[in-house]
């Protein structure tokens, strides 16, 4: 009862605040206050207005019926909401945090499938619709991130006409065309390569690329298909809008913000074929991204900055990107039979981190956020597609050793163990398949032999909590190359002739932490056996080999 008595109260506030905008007496009212009442009303509508009712093992009586499915209450508060998001957006369309939480209350009715059926049925919704997509109303001079959730919201509503299949059509038509011409027009100005640096221009492509963002966020299994024939077109001129606003980072982060929005939202429903557009249309942005910012002289600090943001979104969207080859939900008829030209998504990660990693200098990867997810991203690919790895171009493989070795010495505790556990995964699978890797693979894991027998053995600064990780590594590459490791020993034990107490002490040693008898494979057995040997191997000798 209390809650019917709260929300009658918060009804009442908001017919006074219609009323005093219908005399013309909006100046008398708080949008302070306003916005409070739209807060209130976004999250109440969430968790009281028409509520799926087999969620609930028991429900109050008079909240179901006041606001319960098939109740008139429930439609007469619909349409009351609705009335009150129209008459704000009339009146506050300059007070940003006021329809800021008017629009978000309107995102809440549509979002839920029975309220947005409730929503279609109320001629306000339409009306809206159709001031959105005149640009002459109140609605056009919303600010861009309120935009963003206004295009949400009425793509959204769309799903409330699920059973009618022309009304749809129609619906999408009005509401997504008038958005598709206005790119039309803007990019197809005459005069934009001379004037696209005027400030009127530059706000209207924003205002573009945030009401495209809303459109990406409403995505839906149901609607996938359909807005992706609608953002592809106006992906492929957000990359070519990337290379002309490569000086104006606001602009292209919101170009990159567009593509993760989408990739997030889309890429585990598209089918095969929408898949491999969105990778090509993804890759060519980081393409033209890098081309424009390799070698660039940074000047101002807070450059630095927009470029860590800049990768940082990069590199999410091919996180997301990864995302494909382990959670697919896409299908086509043709999907299992015509397999030709099928692209993984592990091979777009890929060429898509050799791009950036000419970008991401040593100080920018002093940002933690930006070096962690660069660092995991490889790292989760070596564990899940190791034969991806193995198969690249001998430059790319180049370029992924350099960056591990980096990450080796130079970082954190958390990013030596990721690139250790990196090296592990490429070594296991050299291990098991080595027919099919390539001999520029197998020398980088001689090379890495070497380096983690210098790191685990001889550097006194090692962190011994990274003992566990860097063992299973050390193994796993000893077990690639026996007579590399060999060579490696009795290098160390050559040193060690001119003494011979540690000479002796030291021999023993690595005689006790790969005896005669010992198989090198990678069983569970054999990794957990080494483990200990090389845990007294450590006890035994580590501490003069530092020294030494």
């Amino acid at each position: 009862m209390f809650c019917n008595r709260l929300i009658s109260s918060v009804f009442r506030l908001c017919e006074v605040e219609n009323r005093a905008v219908s005399a013309n007496l909006a100046y008398l009212l708080s949008p302070l206050v306003g916005s409070s009442a739209m807060w209130f009303l976004n999250r109440w509508c969430i968790a009281y207005l028409l509520p799926n009712e087999k969620h609930y093992v028991e429900m109050s009586v008079a909240l179901k019926s006041a606001f319960g499915r098939g109740s008139e209450g429930a439609q007469w508060t619909v349409a009351f909401l609705l009335d009150k998001v129209a008459s704000n957006l009339s009146v506050w369309s300059s007070e940003v945090q006021l329809a800021e939480d008017t629009v978000k209350l309107l995102v809440a009715l549509v979002e839920n499938r029975g309220r947005c059926q409730s929503v279609m049925k109320c001629p306000v919704m339409m009306s809206l619709v159709k001031q959105q997509c005149s640009g002459q109303s109140q609605l056009s001079i919303l600010p861009s991130n309120v935009k963003r959730f206004l295009m949400k919201a009425l793509v959204l509503a769309g799903s409330g006409l699920d059973e009618q299949k022309v009304l749809q059509d129609e619906y999408w038509n009005l509401v997504l065309l008038p958005l598709h011409e206005r790119f039309k027009t803007v990019l197809g100005r005459p005069d934009f390569e001379n004037s696209f640096h005027n400030d009127s221009i530059r706000l209207e492509v924003i205002d573009l690329i945030e009401s495209a963002v809303g459109v990406s966020e409403a995505t839906r299994h149901d609607n996938v298909d359909m807005l992706f024939s609608f953002m592809h077109p106006v992906l492929t001129e957000c990359v070519k809008l990337t290379g002309i606003y490569h000086n104006y980072p606001d602009i292209v982060q919101s170009i990159l913000e567009l593509f993760g929005t989408l990739v997030d939202r889309q890429i585990c429903l598209l089918s095969p074929a929408n898949s491999r557009k969105l990778y090509e249309v993804s890759l060519s942005l980081i393409q033209i991204y890098a081309k424009f910012n390799k070698d660039k002289k940074v000047v101002d600090p807070d450059a630095e900055e927009d470029t860590f943001s800049d990768i940082t979104m990069m590199m999410l969207l091919l996180s997301n990107l990864l995302s494909k080859d382990y959670v697919d939900f896409g299908f086509s008829e043709d999907h299992a039979t015509a397999p030709e030209g099928h692209v993984s998504a592990s091979d777009v990660v890929l060429y898509g981190v050799n791009m950036l990693i000419p970008l991401m200098t040593k100080e920018l990867l002093k940002f933690p956020s930006l070096c962690t997810l660069y660092y995991k991203l490889l790292s989760f690919v070596a564990e899940l597609f190791p034969e991806k790895l193995c198969q690249l171009p001998e430059d790319l493989v180049n370029t992924l050793i350099q960056s591990m070795e980096l990450g080796l010495t130079n970082f954190s505790v958390d990013i030596t163990r990721v690139c250790l556990e990196w090296i592990g995964h490429v070594a296991g699978y050299v291990y098991n398949k080595p027919d099919t890797t390539s001999a520029y693979i197998k020398a980088a894991m001689d090379h890495y032999l070497q380096v983690v027998f210098q790191m685990l053995l001889l550097e006194s600064c090692f962190d011994m909590d990274l003992l566990e990780t860097g063992s299973q590594t050390f193994f796993a590459l000893i077990c690639c190359n026996q007579e590399k490791f060999r060579q490696l020993v009795n290098e160390l034990l050559t040193k060690m002739q001119n003494e011979p107490k540690y000479y002796e002490r030291l021999s023993t040693a690595f005689n006790k932490l790969t005896p005669f008898a010992m198989k090198f494979d990678l069983t569970r057995k054999t990794k957990v056996r080494f483990q200990e040997n090389f845990d007294k191997f450590l006890v035994n000798v580590r501490g003069f080999l530092c020294v030494k």
